[in-house]
């Protein structure tokens, strides 16, 4: 067995601000799709999270995992409130739907503002 397997990497430490980030980045990525994915016109159904993890979809409720540890928890939170003030900043932004090309700069700047300013 390759005992170098389980060293970390030089300069990249292993924390819990490191890994909510990528978790954050990965969901961002989901959520972002399945905005851009809805066709218009289309009946929204939106997911639910409840501050316990629990995800309640169109008749479907998925609890977080028993098999979770305490830190693995901590972090699914902390990402979990990220992710509600990462929609708000989104959402106080102009839609793009219907708005004048001469907008769109502006839009897509608030929008960036948004991302940005909650994943550094």
């Amino acid at each position: 067995m390759n005992s170098t397997a389980s060293k970390p990497i030089p300069g990249q430490e292993r924390s819990c601000v490191a890994a909510p980030k990528g978790m954050l980045v990965a969901l961002l990525c989901v959520v972002c799709t399945a905005l851009v994915a809805q066709p218009a016109g289309a009946p929204v159904h939106p997911s639910v999270v409840d501050p316990d993890g629990t995800i309640h979809v169109q008749a479907f409720e998925f609890p977080e995992s028993s098999f979770l540890s305490g830190e693995t928890l901590i972090a699914l939170g902390y990402i979990r409130a990220l992710m509600n003030e990462w929609t708000a900043a989104f959402n106080a932004c102009p839609s793009t739907e219907g708005a004048a090309r001469a907008d769109m700069f502006a839009i897509r700047q608030c929008q960036a503002d948004a991302f940005y300013g909650h994943i550094s």
